[in-house]
């Protein structure tokens, strides 16, 4: 990926090396009233060197993936592409991972992650027998997922003790 001279560095323990700037495709990615002109702000990023793409299978109820995933139809080979799935049960996990490839118009991701771990309570049900962190895992053998990660925002102290547990290859907190 070309990074037009921003700064770069190793995400994690994936290898990967992205730009320090990113593009988040959340609430303000979703603020484009138009979805040609969120995908042009989304080009233009792109073509500014900011290749790191952060979506999620929830945003905007899958409209910021398939906003990405138009822009991914020729420009797939130009980014690091990063998801997040908010389900906790595997079964639920691999639906929302199909979903969100198909979305997205890819086969495979650059980043995966558990999406917004809550508390430890909520690190229970992921790490449980049957639980999200079951896909993750097949997802990277499988090489569906290069990396995987969690992200956090609320209890700093879950996350500690989730990426002490399980072999993330990254984080993504506030």
């Amino acid at each position: 990926t070309a990074t037009r001279g921003l700064p770069v560095r190793t995400l994690g323990r994936t290898g990967i090396k992205v730009p320090i700037l990113g593009f988040g495709s959340g609430s303000r990615f979703l603020m484009y009233q138009d979805d040609d002109q969120a995908i042009a702000a989304l080009n233009r990023a792109i073509d500014l060197g900011i290749t790191y793409i952060d979506t999620a299978h929830s945003y905007g109820d899958g409209k910021s993936e398939e906003r990405v995933g138009r822009v991914m139809a020729t420009r797939r080979n130009e980014v690091v592409l990063a998801t997040k799935i908010a389900g906790r049960m595997a079964d639920q996990a691999r639906r929302q991972i199909e979903l969100s490839l198909k979305r997205l118009g890819t086969d495979h991701l650059d980043v995966l992650h558990i999406h917004a771990l809550k508390s430890m309570d909520d690190l229970t049900t992921i790490e449980a027998r049957g639980g999200v962190l079951e896909a993750l895992y097949e997802a990277r053998e499988q090489k569906v997922a290069r990396a995987i990660g969690i992200t956090c925002h609320a209890d700093p102290g879950a996350l500690q003790t989730a990426l002490q547990r399980h072999d993330f290859d990254c984080a993504q907190m506030a």
